[in-house]
């Protein structure tokens, strides 16, 4: 083996073939060039040691040679040779970074052969010392790293945090193109996935390979990938420790990799994997660091349990001492938490925890409270559930990570019967002093009203000023006695309604009609922007007609006299659930309140407390029976207002739909069989293959053999108190009244037997229809309307 490479660079031949002799024999490696431009060349290809350089040469000389040199290998030793060089030329040549220099013609060549020796010995001390100086940075930068880790570890009380800190110190002492790191939490894992070059899916997919077979080999278990969560964290090695990014090869195949096992008390609970598309990518010194990382993090995640585990006891302590139930389900819709409270009101003190199963939850709920919360697109939903005769207030709410995910859902569970039965006396004392009040209050309107018709005789014009008096305030205490009495019917759900498709605009002319004298003394313009095409709403006419009523004479009340005005709009919204529904908004440009009095206004006696607004006189229950109107409508109603601009009241209502109406009607008559202890059937006709008869002849063809069909049907039932229906899908729904299920099944063969004695045309085409039949019975298949569709819809999937 040479002892090192000599680059010859003179033009002339003599020289460099004399020094090629020689130097060969001294056992180096000798290699030359007659000019500057030849000798850079031969550097790019070659590593040099030591240089000869001419100083005197054609075109590049000496000096600009040596410059050259040491800008591009710094640690090559050059030597200059002169002939008749002066000193000054000496000394310039070593302070441009020149070894030595040496004259030509050569007394003794053995003087220049010890001088390249010399110069070779210190480029050889030179890059070894570079060498260990260089180890020594790493060294001290993968200490510094390491105990940066450590510093930060006993700090973190984060899983997540905790692998995101190792992961990013991974790349900063190894030199992989991708590291993995999975932790184990039962039977379940989260692996992380870290690129530091640009790989292939499959390379990663190689790479989580020989992790799960790793651990699989420690563990004696088969942990798939899909029992994993698997994430990747973006992150850049080289712009993190400042490195140019130039394009790089993209990894296809892992070619080295090294796994590390995390260990707790003998238990394995994780690995850390780095790979590398370079072969015998790692040493010894990576592996040391790994395992000493791969220690840390073992440490860091036994005393996370420990915190956890002290903290989990802490919680459950407090959650096992809650007066309220809670129930606690994860992402995977298993019951994680269940306390006394809840396992008490849900009948459940005798399960094990592992008994206990989200499907029956929801059925002693009444809910999927996860779908629940889904459906609602809220964070957090209150909502009331009768459990086993006793009525809850059950509050559900979405838990969540400090990365914003999903964790679970909590349900909270509170015995509100007390507060119920307080309401329902309270409700009924209101009723029954408002009838009795009632009664009274008509016969004093009487008798004032038969004084000023002056059938009981004459009075005089100061009779007639205190008769006035007493008159505006029968009807105001007649006004409030009224809106006690509504109030508690509403609470008490006893309120009638009588629920059709209706016209918006008419009944809102009606209000406004009724108002119009009112708004004029303080001349209000009370606007109408109803659009012409706005769908027909689902309600009761005369509620909708108390609910304007009561909102736009509230809105005259609080908006100042003399140029006001009042907006009634309404519009259709198309939501992203099964629910269409119509928007209704009362704005006025009146007084307006703070947003601290805006939560309170819907609540019962309760006004406004302000100078101004105080002048105004009210029993504070109008609004109060507004929301229990609407709502008992299926809708919602909210306000916004800003102080001296004016309020705005907002609600929904229904769009009418024949389904919709229908099913309302199936509720009111499930609870007229419920009160009379009878049973109740649903009979659904379904013409086969009516998605084949639309497309071929149409929609209005289709739709006209299902009339056709339910005329069949009517014919065969006979009795006017049972509803039929067509669906928009062709099926013909029939509810039957007092019908078991062993009547409805032979009703039902014999209009199957009728319509298969039928020809039906369709377009010009004579066609016979076979019908489906499915039976649904009350209470024998459900007791509430939804249950019995969700039978028939099963059936016919």
């Amino acid at each position: 083996m040479a002892m090192g490479t000599i680059l010859i660079v003179d033009d002339e031949k003599s020289i460099r073939d004399l020094f090629q002799s020689f130097l060969s024999k001294e056992g180096y490696e000798v290699v030359s060039a007659e000019n500057g431009p030849e000798c850079l060349r031969i550097f790019k290809e070659k590593a040099i040691n030591v240089a000869l350089v001419d100083i005197k040469m054609d075109g590049m000389d000496g000096m600009e040679v040596l410059r050259r040199i040491k800008k591009r290998s710094p640690d090559c030793e050059v030597i200059i040779m002169t002939g008749n060089a002066s000193l000054d030329s000496a000394i310039e040549s070593v302070k441009a970074g020149a070894y030595d220099y040496i004259r030509k013609p050569f007394d003794k060549i053995e003087d220049v052969v010890n001088v390249i020796g010399k110069a070779m010995e210190k480029q050889r001390l030179t890059v070894q010392n570079k060498e260990l100086m260089d180890a020594l940075k790493k060294r001290v930068y993968e200490l510094q790293v390491l105990y940066e880790v450590s510093d930060a570890i006993g700090y973190t009380l984060d899983y997540r945090k905790l692998v995101k800190l190792i992961m990013s110190s991974l790349h900063k002492i190894v030199d992989d193109d991708l590291s993995i790191s999975l932790l184990l939490n039962g039977e379940k894992g989260h692996l992380t996935i870290q690129r530091s070059q640009s790989v292939t899916d499959a390379f990663i997919n190689q790479a989580k390979s020989n992790v799960l077979a790793a651990s699989n080999a420690l563990m004696g278990a088969d942990l798939s990938e899909n029992k994993l969560k698997i994430e990747e964290l973006p992150y850049d090695r080289r712009k993190a420790r400042g490195e140019s990014l130039e394009s790089e090869q993209i990894k296809t195949d892992v070619r080295s990799f090294f796994n590390v096992p995390l260990m707790i008390k003998n238990e394995f609970t994780g690995m850390i994997n780095v790979c590398s598309y370079k072969e015998d990518a790692f040493d010894i010194e990576d592996i040391k660091l790994l395992y000493t990382i791969a220690n840390q993090m073992s440490t860091a995640i036994e005393r996370l349990r420990g915190v956890i585990a002290a903290e989990k006891t802490k919680m459950e302590v407090m959650v096992d001492s809650m007066v309220d139930g809670v129930i606690m389900i994860d992402e995977d819709k298993k019951i994680v938490v269940i306390n006394p409270a809840a396992r008490k009101a849900l009948h459940l003190e005798s399960y094990q925890e592992f008994g206990i199963d989200f499907e029956g939850i929801s059925k002693l709920l009444g809910c999927n409270p996860v779908e629940l919360l889904r459906r609602e697109g809220a964070g957090s939903i209150k909502n009331e559930a009768l459990i086993y005769g006793i009525q809850n207030q059950m509050q559900v709410s979405s838990v969540m990570g400090s990365d914003g995910k999903a964790l679970g859902t909590v349900v909270v569970l509170r015995d509100i019967s007390r507060e119920k039965e307080v309401d329902r006396m309270k409700s009924e004392f209101i009723s029954v002093v408002g009838h009795e009040l009632r009664t009274p209050l008509t016969s004093i309107k009487n008798a004032v009203n038969v004084i000023f018709s002056k059938k009981a005789g004459d009075i005089n014009e100061n009779q007639i000023r205190f008769l006035s008096m007493a008159d505006r305030n029968i009807n105001r205490l007649s006004g409030l006695i009224n809106d006690l009495l509504d109030i508690s019917m509403i609470e008490a759900g006893k309120i009638n309604f009588e629920l059709k498709p209706l016209d918006l605009g008419t009944v809102l002319d009606m209000a406004i009609n009724s108002l119009a004298s009112r708004a004029g003394e303080k001349s209000i313009f009370i606007r109408k922007e109803i659009p012409s095409d706005l769908p027909q709403a689902y309600g009761d006419p005369d509620k909708l007609e108390q609910i304007f009523i009561n909102l736009i004479d509230n809105a005259i009340k609080f908006t100042p006299g003399g140029g006001g005005q009042i907006c009634v709009s309404a519009s259709e919204v198309r939501s992203s659930e099964v629910r269409d529904f119509i928007k209704v908004s009362v704005t006025d440009t009146g007084t307006g309140i703070g947003p601290d009095e805006i939560e309170k206004i819907f609540d019962r006696f309760y006004q406004v407390e302000k100078t101004l607004t105080r002048t105004v006189n009210g029993s504070g229950l109008g609004l109060s029976i507004v929301k229990g109107l609407v709502e008992a409508h299926g809708g919602k109603i909210w306000m916004e207002s800003e102080v001296g601009k004016g309020s705005k009241f907002s609600f929904t209502l229904l769009k009418y739909t024949s389904e919709r109406a229908f099913k309302d009607l199936l509720h009111r008559e499930i609870q007229k069989a419920n009160e009379n202890n009878t049973p109740l059937s649903l009979l659904i006709l379904k013409v086969d293959e009516f998605e084949y008869l639309r497309e071929t002849h149409g929609e209005a063809e289709a739709l006209k053999l299902a009339r056709e069909v339910r005329q069949l049907g009517e014919s065969t039932v006979r009795r006017s108190t049972d509803k039929i229906n067509v669906r928009a899908d062709g099926g013909v729904i029939i509810i039957l009244f007092d019908t078991p299920k062993q009547g409805a099944l032979a009703l039902a063969d014999r209009i199957k037997e009728s319509v298969s004695k039928q020809r039906f045309t369709a377009g010009e085409e004579s066609i016979k229809i076979n019908l489906e039949l499915i039976v649904a019975t009350f209470p024998e298949d459900g007791r509430t309307e939804d249950e019995l569709m969700k039978i028939i819809e099963n059936q016919r999937i």
